[in-house]
């Protein structure tokens, strides 16, 4: 099923999706860009517009759950408070980071 007309972030989460649940079944060295539009049902051109590689797909997935997960100002402040919800993100998300 091909998606269309979909907005960059929902595509995006679509893509980060179909890269975790290849790599519960096989190496992420093997998964190629195809087979993961193929799952995320995206044509591999829309893939490369929103990222640049599979590793660029990871990257883009921790890079949002370390942001969205912590306030910035406090690791300034306070370090526990600003690295406990960084580890309670990495647990929230422990079948991803399984893989």
């Amino acid at each position: 099923m091909r998606r269309k007309n979909l907005d960059h972030e929902l595509i995006q989460g679509y893509i980060e999706e179909a890269l975790f649940k290849l790599m519960e079944k096989k190496d992420f060295e093997k998964i190629s860009v195809g087979e993961i539009a193929e799952v995320a049902g995206v044509h591999r051109a829309t893939f490369y517009r929103h990222f640049t590689s599979k590793e660029d797909v990871v990257v883009q997935y921790l890079s949002n759950l370390l942001t969205s997960s912590q306030d910035q100002a406090l690791l300034k402040i306070n370090f526990k408070a600003y690295i406990l919800p960084v580890f309670q993100a990495l647990y929230d998300h422990k079948r991803e980071m399984l893989c």
